[in-house]
């Protein structure tokens, strides 16, 4: 692998390796690269020597660590991967709101079946 001039992914690394340290005293860089599904070596090359992580294991890594690749490659500010989840919409509305929402949806399916019934015959 090739060695990078700017590594974001070596120092956002350490970051949650170091975060996770702190939440978990007893956290080492073998149980992280465990939890990340990287072996220690390649753990250690990401962060000693900068190199190019693979899709695999930039993948691995935001998931055990629930943020973003692009903010685990340096290209967002947006740490958490499910940022686009939580702003959707749907978290504004209330729960009388979307079980309205969900009768509209299923009374519009019902009359849409009832209209093609009639059409058929």
């Amino acid at each position: 692998m090739a060695r990078v001039e700017d590594n974001g992914f070596g120092r956002r690394l350490k970051r949650l390796y170091e975060e996770a340290k702190k939440e978990d005293p007893k956290m080492n860089q073998q149980k992280f690269a465990d939890k990340c599904g990287m072996s220690r070596s390649i753990f250690k090359s990401y962060l000693d020597s900068g190199h190019d992580p693979s899709g695999t294991n930039i993948l691995s890594v935001a998931q055990a660590c629930n943020v973003s690749t692009d903010w685990l490659l340096g290209l967002s500010k947006t740490r958490n991967r499910n940022v686009l989840e939580r702003h959707s919409g749907i978290e504004f509305f209330t729960e009388e709101e979307i079980a309205d929402i969900r009768d509209s949806f299923q009374q519009s399916a019902i009359d849409e079946n009832i209209s093609r019934s009639f059409d058929e015959t």
